[in-house]
């Protein structure tokens, strides 16, 4: 009877370590794809702003080389001016969804609006952003990671 008991409390015990183990993956997991996330959201913005840039200047090239000066060559111009004007809004949407700032001030951590990035001096990953909890203004600096 005391070996069934024992068995027992051992297949118990395995069983409880399997749900650890689990857990534990599980919680991995969730990371690896917030992470993912974060890494296309980057990869995103960049794709977007080396692709329109190329093809920006590229046609800016061609259309002043083929072109005489004219409605046509001043309708290619301003189109495609549009054209990176708008890729550069959806390159820096892709900025403001991946990851958070960090105040300098008070540590805390918070995802400034759209405007507040479009509006503000940066270097790099470090914008001059008001925390909404301290009410200061400091360079904040970009954590790739929520």
């Amino acid at each position: 009877m005391t070996f069934i008991y024992k068995y027992d409390n051992i297949i118990l015990l395995e069983f409880i370590i399997l749900l650890i183990i689990a857990e534990n993956i599980k919680l991995y997991t969730i990371q690896l794809l917030v992470d993912i996330k974060i890494s296309h959201s980057t990869i995103g913005m960049w794709t977007i702003l080396l692709t329109s840039t190329i093809f920006y200047i590229g046609i800016m090239l061609l259309a002043v080389k083929t072109l005489e000066e004219g409605v046509l060559l001043g309708t290619i111009l301003t189109f495609s001016t549009i054209l990176y004007i708008i890729a550069a809004f959806i390159s820096l949407k892709f900025e403001v969804d991946a990851g958070y700032y960090e105040c300098k001030n008070c540590h805390h951590k918070f995802v400034p609006t759209y405007k507040e990035i479009m509006f503000s001096i940066h270097m790099g990953t470090t914008r001059h952003l008001r925390c909404p909890e301290c009410k200061k203004r400091s360079w904040a600096k970009k954590v790739m990671a929520k």
